[in-house]
Protein backbone atom coordinates (compact mmCIF):
# COMPACT_ATOMS: atom_id res chain seq x y z
CA UNK A 1 0.00 0.00 0.00
CA UNK A 2 2.39 2.49 0.77
CA UNK A 3 4.61 2.52 -2.44
CA UNK A 4 0.94 2.47 -4.25
CA UNK A 5 0.79 5.78 -2.47
CA UNK A 6 4.65 6.96 -2.63
CA UNK A 7 4.39 6.25 -6.88
CA UNK A 8 0.56 8.26 -7.00
CA UNK A 9 2.81 10.77 -5.27
CA UNK A 10 5.41 10.90 -7.58
CA UNK A 11 3.75 10.46 -10.95
CA UNK A 12 1.39 13.90 -9.16
CA UNK A 13 4.49 15.72 -8.79
CA UNK A 14 5.79 14.93 -12.31
CA UNK A 15 3.26 15.72 -14.38
CA UNK A 16 2.46 18.53 -11.95
CA UNK A 17 6.06 19.77 -12.95
CA UNK A 18 5.52 19.61 -16.96
CA UNK A 19 2.38 21.08 -16.31
CA UNK A 20 3.94 23.94 -14.26
CA UNK A 21 7.12 24.78 -16.23
CA UNK A 22 5.11 24.93 -19.85
CA UNK A 23 2.80 27.28 -18.42
CA UNK A 24 3.43 30.63 -20.52
CA UNK A 25 5.54 32.69 -18.70
CA UNK A 26 3.28 36.11 -19.33
CA UNK A 27 0.57 34.52 -17.12
CA UNK A 28 3.08 34.11 -14.26
CA UNK A 29 3.60 36.65 -11.99
CA UNK A 30 6.12 39.33 -12.22
CA UNK A 31 8.44 38.23 -9.60
CA UNK A 32 8.55 34.68 -11.61
CA UNK A 33 9.61 36.30 -14.12
CA UNK A 34 13.33 35.18 -14.87
CA UNK A 35 13.58 35.84 -18.10
CA UNK A 36 11.95 38.83 -19.19
CA UNK A 37 11.05 39.91 -22.83
CA UNK A 38 9.90 43.48 -23.71
CA UNK A 39 8.69 43.96 -27.53
CA UNK A 40 7.19 47.13 -28.91
CA UNK A 41 7.56 50.23 -31.75
CA UNK A 42 9.19 53.39 -31.97
CA UNK A 43 8.80 56.27 -33.89
CA UNK A 44 9.87 59.87 -32.76
CA UNK A 45 9.53 59.94 -28.65
CA UNK A 46 12.28 58.03 -27.15
CA UNK A 47 11.41 54.77 -25.42
CA UNK A 48 12.47 54.06 -22.12
CA UNK A 49 12.97 49.61 -20.46
CA UNK A 50 13.32 49.26 -17.15
CA UNK A 51 16.17 46.83 -16.51
CA UNK A 52 14.57 44.71 -14.04
CA UNK A 53 15.93 42.67 -10.96
CA UNK A 54 17.14 43.00 -7.73
CA UNK A 55 19.59 45.66 -7.18
CA UNK A 56 23.09 45.65 -7.09
CA UNK A 57 22.94 43.18 -9.47
CA UNK A 58 24.03 42.78 -13.50
CA UNK A 59 21.54 41.30 -15.54
CA UNK A 60 22.53 39.69 -19.27
CA UNK A 61 20.42 42.11 -21.53
CA UNK A 62 20.08 41.64 -25.33
CA UNK A 63 18.25 44.52 -27.35
CA UNK A 64 17.49 43.97 -30.44
CA UNK A 65 16.49 46.79 -33.41
CA UNK A 66 14.34 45.90 -36.54
CA UNK A 67 13.17 48.38 -39.77
CA UNK A 68 15.09 51.10 -39.17
CA UNK A 69 16.27 53.00 -42.10
CA UNK A 70 19.11 54.66 -39.93
CA UNK A 71 20.96 54.66 -36.53
CA UNK A 72 19.50 54.58 -33.54
CA UNK A 73 21.23 56.54 -30.48
CA UNK A 74 20.96 54.51 -27.40
CA UNK A 75 21.62 55.38 -23.67
CA UNK A 76 22.35 53.84 -20.33
CA UNK A 77 20.74 56.02 -17.82
CA UNK A 78 20.81 55.21 -13.79
CA UNK A 79 18.23 55.61 -11.24
CA UNK A 80 18.98 58.97 -10.59
CA UNK A 81 18.59 60.36 -13.87
CA UNK A 82 22.23 60.32 -15.32
CA UNK A 83 23.76 58.97 -18.56
CA UNK A 84 26.50 56.76 -17.93
CA UNK A 85 27.28 55.70 -21.73
CA UNK A 86 25.79 55.90 -25.30
CA UNK A 87 26.30 54.40 -28.26
CA UNK A 88 24.92 54.21 -32.19
CA UNK A 89 23.72 51.12 -33.57
CA UNK A 90 21.45 49.88 -36.99
CA UNK A 91 19.19 47.44 -37.29
CA UNK A 92 20.84 44.18 -35.18
CA UNK A 93 21.36 43.01 -31.87
CA UNK A 94 23.28 44.40 -29.09
CA UNK A 95 24.22 42.15 -25.75
CA UNK A 96 25.26 43.19 -22.83
CA UNK A 97 25.50 43.31 -19.28
CA UNK A 98 23.92 46.30 -17.18
CA UNK A 99 22.92 46.99 -13.21
CA UNK A 100 19.41 45.91 -12.45
CA UNK A 101 17.47 49.28 -11.79
CA UNK A 102 19.23 51.40 -15.00
CA UNK A 103 16.90 52.19 -18.27
CA UNK A 104 17.56 52.37 -21.53
CA UNK A 105 16.60 54.74 -23.73
CA UNK A 106 16.09 54.19 -27.42
CA UNK A 107 16.11 57.14 -29.72
CA UNK A 108 15.28 56.73 -33.58
CA UNK A 109 17.30 59.53 -35.70
CA UNK A 110 15.18 59.15 -39.26
CA UNK A 111 12.02 56.84 -39.21
CA UNK A 112 10.78 54.42 -36.63
CA UNK A 113 10.99 51.13 -36.05
CA UNK A 114 10.29 48.36 -33.64
CA UNK A 115 12.53 46.90 -30.74
CA UNK A 116 12.60 43.47 -28.82
CA UNK A 117 14.53 43.65 -25.48
CA UNK A 118 15.62 40.52 -23.42
CA UNK A 119 16.79 40.23 -19.77
CA UNK A 120 17.88 37.66 -17.54
CA UNK A 121 19.03 34.35 -17.80
CA UNK A 122 17.29 31.48 -19.76
CA UNK A 123 18.68 28.92 -16.88
CA UNK A 124 16.99 30.65 -14.39
CA UNK A 125 13.89 28.83 -12.85
CA UNK A 126 11.42 29.48 -15.36
CA UNK A 127 13.74 30.72 -18.42
CA UNK A 128 13.27 28.88 -21.75
CA UNK A 129 16.33 26.90 -21.20
CA UNK A 130 15.58 25.24 -17.93
CA UNK A 131 12.09 25.12 -18.42
CA UNK A 132 13.04 22.54 -21.21
CA UNK A 133 15.71 20.79 -18.92
CA UNK A 134 12.98 20.58 -16.14
CA UNK A 135 10.28 19.46 -18.64
CA UNK A 136 12.83 16.87 -19.91
CA UNK A 137 13.63 15.32 -16.38
CA UNK A 138 9.84 15.32 -15.40
CA UNK A 139 9.15 13.62 -18.69
CA UNK A 140 12.17 11.20 -17.79
CA UNK A 141 11.12 10.13 -14.27
CA UNK A 142 7.78 9.11 -15.96
CA UNK A 143 9.41 7.08 -18.26
CA UNK A 144 11.51 5.54 -15.91
CA UNK A 145 8.70 4.64 -13.57
CA UNK A 146 7.09 3.27 -16.57
CA UNK A 147 10.14 1.42 -17.69
CA UNK A 148 10.47 0.11 -13.35
CA UNK A 149 6.93 -1.18 -14.24
CA UNK A 150 7.85 -3.16 -17.08
CA UNK A 151 9.30 -6.71 -17.60
CA UNK A 152 9.99 -6.10 -21.38
CA UNK A 153 12.22 -3.01 -21.37
CA UNK A 154 14.12 -4.27 -17.37
CA UNK A 155 14.90 -7.96 -19.97
CA UNK A 156 15.81 -5.32 -22.38
CA UNK A 157 17.92 -3.46 -20.28
CA UNK A 158 20.01 -6.45 -19.14
CA UNK A 159 20.75 -7.59 -22.55
CA UNK A 160 22.54 -4.17 -23.71
CA UNK A 161 24.10 -4.68 -20.37
CA UNK A 162 25.40 -2.26 -17.99
CA UNK A 163 28.73 -0.71 -20.13
CA UNK A 164 26.63 0.39 -23.10
CA UNK A 165 23.99 2.11 -20.97
CA UNK A 166 26.63 4.02 -19.02
CA UNK A 167 28.13 5.04 -22.69
CA UNK A 168 24.82 5.74 -24.16
CA UNK A 169 24.41 7.73 -20.78
CA UNK A 170 27.96 9.91 -21.45
CA UNK A 171 26.61 10.94 -24.94
CA UNK A 172 23.58 12.23 -23.73
CA UNK A 173 25.46 14.47 -21.81
CA UNK A 174 27.58 15.30 -23.97
CA UNK A 175 24.90 16.23 -26.94
CA UNK A 176 23.00 18.29 -24.41
CA UNK A 177 25.35 20.46 -22.44
CA UNK A 178 27.48 20.81 -25.85
CA UNK A 179 26.75 19.64 -28.83
CA UNK A 180 23.20 20.78 -29.39
CA UNK A 181 23.93 24.31 -28.13
CA UNK A 182 27.26 24.47 -31.28
CA UNK A 183 25.13 23.36 -34.02
CA UNK A 184 22.07 26.09 -32.50
CA UNK A 185 24.15 28.42 -32.30
CA UNK A 186 26.08 27.75 -35.62
CA UNK A 187 22.77 28.14 -37.41
CA UNK A 188 22.14 30.86 -36.31
CA UNK A 189 25.83 32.20 -37.49
CA UNK A 190 25.98 30.90 -40.89
CA UNK A 191 22.54 32.05 -41.92
CA UNK A 192 23.62 35.27 -40.63
CA UNK A 193 26.29 35.82 -42.66
CA UNK A 194 25.08 34.36 -45.91
CA UNK A 195 22.10 37.05 -45.35
CA UNK A 196 25.02 39.71 -44.98
CA UNK A 197 25.07 39.89 -41.49
CA UNK A 198 28.20 41.06 -39.44
CA UNK A 199 29.04 39.16 -36.57
CA UNK A 200 29.73 40.93 -33.25
CA UNK A 201 30.39 38.14 -30.63
CA UNK A 202 29.91 34.17 -30.55
CA UNK A 203 29.69 32.29 -27.48
CA UNK A 204 28.97 28.51 -27.99
CA UNK A 205 28.32 26.85 -24.72
CA UNK A 206 27.43 27.63 -21.15
CA UNK A 207 30.75 26.66 -20.20
CA UNK A 208 32.03 30.09 -21.54
CA UNK A 209 30.62 31.80 -18.10
CA UNK A 210 27.14 32.99 -20.37
CA UNK A 211 24.55 31.53 -22.21
CA UNK A 212 25.26 30.47 -25.74
CA UNK A 213 24.18 32.88 -28.49
CA UNK A 214 25.24 34.69 -31.51
CA UNK A 215 25.49 38.50 -31.46
CA UNK A 216 25.73 40.78 -34.58
CA UNK A 217 26.52 44.01 -35.09
CA UNK A 218 24.59 44.88 -38.28
CA UNK A 219 22.05 42.90 -40.11
CA UNK A 220 19.76 43.77 -43.09
CA UNK A 221 16.34 44.32 -42.99
CA UNK A 222 14.44 41.01 -43.50
CA UNK A 223 17.29 38.78 -42.91
CA UNK A 224 16.97 38.59 -38.89
CA UNK A 225 13.83 36.48 -38.54
CA UNK A 226 15.87 33.90 -40.91
CA UNK A 227 18.71 33.51 -39.38
CA UNK A 228 16.74 33.36 -35.23
CA UNK A 229 14.89 30.08 -37.53
CA UNK A 230 17.85 29.01 -37.98
CA UNK A 231 18.91 27.93 -34.74
CA UNK A 232 16.03 24.92 -34.09
CA UNK A 233 16.19 24.19 -38.02
CA UNK A 234 19.67 22.90 -38.41
CA UNK A 235 20.08 20.74 -35.40
CA UNK A 236 16.36 19.03 -36.50
CA UNK A 237 17.91 18.39 -40.35
CA UNK A 238 21.29 17.03 -38.78
CA UNK A 239 19.41 14.78 -36.17
CA UNK A 240 17.52 13.71 -39.29
CA UNK A 241 20.65 13.01 -41.32
CA UNK A 242 21.88 11.27 -38.72
CA UNK A 243 18.97 8.78 -37.98
CA UNK A 244 18.72 8.34 -41.68
CA UNK A 245 22.56 6.89 -41.99
CA UNK A 246 21.55 4.58 -38.46
CA UNK A 247 18.44 3.52 -40.76
CA UNK A 248 20.33 2.66 -43.49
CA UNK A 249 23.68 1.30 -41.81
CA UNK A 250 22.24 -0.04 -38.61
CA UNK A 251 22.40 -3.92 -39.00
CA UNK A 252 25.98 -3.99 -40.50
CA UNK A 253 27.18 -1.26 -38.30
CA UNK A 254 29.36 -1.30 -34.88
CA UNK A 255 27.01 -0.68 -31.48
CA UNK A 256 28.64 2.17 -30.19
CA UNK A 257 28.30 4.32 -33.74
CA UNK A 258 25.18 3.68 -33.61
CA UNK A 259 25.31 5.15 -30.56
CA UNK A 260 27.24 7.91 -31.35
CA UNK A 261 24.20 8.48 -33.75
CA UNK A 262 21.16 8.39 -32.55
CA UNK A 263 21.74 9.53 -29.10
CA UNK A 264 22.73 13.14 -30.19
CA UNK A 265 20.11 12.99 -33.03
CA UNK A 266 17.31 12.25 -30.14
CA UNK A 267 19.17 14.74 -28.00
CA UNK A 268 18.85 17.52 -30.83
CA UNK A 269 15.16 16.45 -31.61
CA UNK A 270 13.88 16.58 -28.46
CA UNK A 271 15.48 20.43 -27.98
CA UNK A 272 12.26 20.98 -30.18
CA UNK A 273 9.73 20.90 -27.42
CA UNK A 274 10.95 24.72 -27.06
CA UNK A 275 8.78 25.33 -30.02
CA UNK A 276 5.64 24.97 -27.69
CA UNK A 277 7.20 27.55 -25.23
CA UNK A 278 7.60 30.18 -27.68
CA UNK A 279 4.54 29.65 -29.52
CA UNK A 280 2.96 32.55 -27.38
CA UNK A 281 4.44 35.19 -29.08
CA UNK A 282 8.45 34.64 -27.98
CA UNK A 283 9.43 36.59 -30.74
CA UNK A 284 11.92 34.20 -31.19
CA UNK A 285 13.38 31.53 -33.98
CA UNK A 286 9.90 30.02 -35.53
CA UNK A 287 8.14 32.88 -33.92
CA UNK A 288 10.09 35.25 -35.16
CA UNK A 289 9.95 33.91 -38.90
CA UNK A 290 6.12 33.00 -38.53
CA UNK A 291 5.55 37.11 -37.46
CA UNK A 292 7.51 38.24 -40.30
CA UNK A 293 5.37 35.87 -42.80
CA UNK A 294 2.53 37.48 -41.68
CA UNK A 295 0.86 33.83 -40.25
CA UNK A 296 -2.44 33.42 -38.37
CA UNK A 297 -4.48 31.51 -36.47
CA UNK A 298 -3.65 27.69 -37.30
CA UNK A 299 -1.46 27.89 -40.11
CA UNK A 300 0.89 30.01 -37.91
CA UNK A 301 0.55 27.35 -34.85
CA UNK A 302 1.52 24.35 -37.52
CA UNK A 303 4.17 26.29 -39.10
CA UNK A 304 5.64 26.86 -35.76
CA UNK A 305 5.73 23.66 -34.59
CA UNK A 306 7.23 21.60 -37.86
CA UNK A 307 10.51 20.79 -36.04
CA UNK A 308 8.86 19.49 -33.20
CA UNK A 309 6.25 17.29 -36.07
CA UNK A 310 9.50 15.98 -37.26
CA UNK A 311 11.25 15.04 -34.14
CA UNK A 312 7.63 12.99 -33.50
CA UNK A 313 8.11 11.23 -36.74
CA UNK A 314 12.16 10.31 -36.55
CA UNK A 315 11.37 9.03 -32.56
CA UNK A 316 8.46 6.76 -34.38
CA UNK A 317 11.05 5.43 -36.82
CA UNK A 318 13.84 4.90 -34.32
CA UNK A 319 11.44 3.19 -31.87
CA UNK A 320 10.17 1.21 -34.82
CA UNK A 321 13.71 0.02 -35.99
CA UNK A 322 14.80 -0.36 -32.07
CA UNK A 323 11.71 -2.65 -31.73
CA UNK A 324 12.44 -4.56 -34.12
CA UNK A 325 15.84 -5.67 -33.57
CA UNK A 326 14.98 -6.19 -29.89
CA UNK A 327 12.67 -8.85 -31.51
CA UNK A 328 14.92 -10.27 -33.41
CA UNK A 329 16.95 -10.61 -30.48
CA UNK A 330 14.72 -12.43 -28.63
CA UNK A 331 13.98 -14.96 -31.41
CA UNK A 332 17.51 -15.59 -31.84
CA UNK A 333 18.11 -16.29 -28.30
CA UNK A 334 15.67 -19.69 -27.79
CA UNK A 335 17.23 -20.94 -30.80
CA UNK A 336 20.71 -20.70 -29.39
CA UNK A 337 19.60 -22.11 -26.11
CA UNK A 338 17.95 -25.51 -28.20
CA UNK A 339 21.53 -25.78 -30.40
CA UNK A 340 23.17 -25.78 -26.92
CA UNK A 341 21.42 -28.13 -25.49
CA UNK A 342 21.40 -30.37 -28.28
CA UNK A 343 24.95 -30.52 -28.17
Amino acid sequence: MARKVVLAVLVCVLVGGIVVFSFPQRYLPERLRSYVIVKGEFSGEPVEIAIPGPKAKSVRVSLRIRGVAGVCRVSDKNPQGDILGVFAMRAGTWTSSLPAGHRLVVEASEHGGSYQFEAGSQWGLFGSSMRLVIVGSCVGGLAGLGVERSRKVVDLGRRIGVRRICFAGVVAVVSALVLYSMVHEFGHYIVGIMLGGEVKEVVWTVFSGEDPHVSFSSMPEGAGPWMSAAGPILPTLVAVAMIAIWLVFSKRMRWFLGVCLVIPALVFLFANVGCVFELFDSGTHMNRLSSHLGLRGFVRVVFELLPLFVSLVMFGLVGCRIRGMSNMCQRSTPSRLKLRASS
